[in-house]
């Protein structure tokens, strides 16, 4: 299986059960086959290849927010996260890691994510301000003396 932007693979696995909530998002290639099961995973440098038989869907990763790893004490290390379709829509994604590889995974996405630009939460209007330069705030200093 190919990376189909031509990006390097950095994380291989088989055997990944995968489930979208509400649905699995629509424009990522083979949708239908994909309601729930297992799958093969492919994280390459900008992309998440899902793949079933001759079906592959392909999730950018900087289409994904919220990755969270979840290692619960009896059973399989899971990841949760949500893609952002164009028009706005979220779906849910967890991938569970039945033969391990969850945190290798998340070690691996969040290396590539950092080099892209990751959806961002539009609840947040957190605005950044430029620091005063140190000759700006001398300036106001002395004005407020």
């Amino acid at each position: 299986m190919a990376a189909h932007d031509g990006g390097r693979r950095v994380f291989e696995a088989e055997e990944v059960k995968v489930s979208f909530k509400p649905r699995p998002p629509t424009g990522l290639g083979n949708d239908d086959a994909f309601e729930e099961g297992t799958c093969g995973l492919v994280l390459a440098t900008s992309e998440i290849i899902l793949s079933r038989g001759r079906s592959a869907i392909s999730i950018p990763v900087g289409r994904m927010k919220s990755i969270e790893i979840h290692q619960p004490i009896f059973g399989s290390n899971y990841i949760t996260g949500e893609y952002v379709g164009l028009q706005g829509e979220v779906v849910t994604i967890t991938l569970t890691f039945h033969r391990g590889g969850a945190t290798e995974f998340a070690r691996a996405f969040f290396r590539i994510a950092e080099g892209h630009m990751v959806v961002k939460d539009q609840s947040s209007s957190d605005e950044q301000r430029p620091m005063p330069s140190d000759a700006s705030a001398d300036k106001e200093d002395k004005k407020n003396r």
